[in-house]
């Protein structure tokens, strides 16, 4: 009796860790809750129907997916639940209250949900971004070729060689070819001559092929690295600290399709 009953304990348990939130995740059902995550506080707080933001939200996830698929990359269960953990943690904040979401919360999100699709290139095999390669590897692009490669991620010190696939450099440094050796140089400093292979600091951003000083709050920007907040707020493409959720904000007309 005693072990019949604990065998029904057992099967109650495992049915209950069965449900639906615990099934494999399909991209479908990936794209279905992530919208849900993020509308459930944004909605109310940007005035406006939560099917509105989702229909938005999944318009958006339709197209990254699909580029995705595109490129051959393989959709991840795994990591695809940590970008929903992630995009609740944040969003949440909102749906409690929040009117404004920290540009350190926005970069964790984009951060957890970048490896949704990963693969399927291996070791040496050709790339254009971190995407392209299997979990665990790099793409690295700094070795002087207009492709790049995949490979483990390794950082030497400055001045060090670096002409190995996944061989990077600390972040005042940069991988350049010098007399045919490929060593880690200091990136630019102010006013020098700035490409996509050759780096300013951290702290400065490339203007007209120039390193010049980064931009402020409130000014047009196109990427991170141009602001001194070292955000470019997504919606309104401005350096900011946050991004803000009120009726007419940039942020609400995305959502609301706008």
């Amino acid at each position: 009796m005693k072990l019949r009953r604990l065998v029904l304990l057992l099967g109650s348990l495992w049915a209950l860790g069965c449900g639906e939130e615990n099934k494999t995740l399909t991209p479908a059902d990936f794209s279905n809750r992530y919208a849900q995550a993020v509308c459930k506080g944004v909605s109310a707080a940007c005035l406006i129907p939560e099917a509105t933001c989702q229909a938005g939200q999944l318009a958006a996830r339709a197209s990254l997916d699909q580029l995705a698929v595109a490129q051959g990359r393989d959709f991840l269960p795994s990591n695809a639940q940590e970008c929903l953990n992630q995009v609740s943690s944040v969003y949440d904040k909102v749906q409690q209250g929040a009117v404004a979401l920290k540009a350190a919360e926005v970069q964790s999100v984009d951060q957890a949900c970048a490896d949704v699709y990963r693969g399927p290139k291996l070791a040496n095999e050709t790339c254009s971004a971190d995407q392209n390669c299997v979990m665990g590897l790099i793409c690295d692009h700094s070795k002087g070729t207009t492709t790049g490669r995949c490979g483990t991620k390794t950082e030497v010190l400055a001045g060090g060689g670096c002409a190995n696939i996944g061989e990077t450099c600390p972040s005042d440094s940069y991988c350049a070819n010098s007399e045919g050796v490929f060593v880690c140089q200091p990136k630019l400093s102010l006013a020098g001559a700035c490409t996509d292979s050759v780096p300013c600091l951290e702290s400065l951003r490339c203007s007209g092929g120039l390193c010049v000083a980064q931009l402020g709050i409130g000014e047009l920007c196109a990427a991170d690295q141009d602001c001194t907040t070292g955000f470019c707020e997504p919606y309104a493409r401005k350096c900011a600290v946050d991004v803000r959720f009120a009726n007419g904000s940039a942020a609400c007309l995305a959502m609301a399709g706008n």
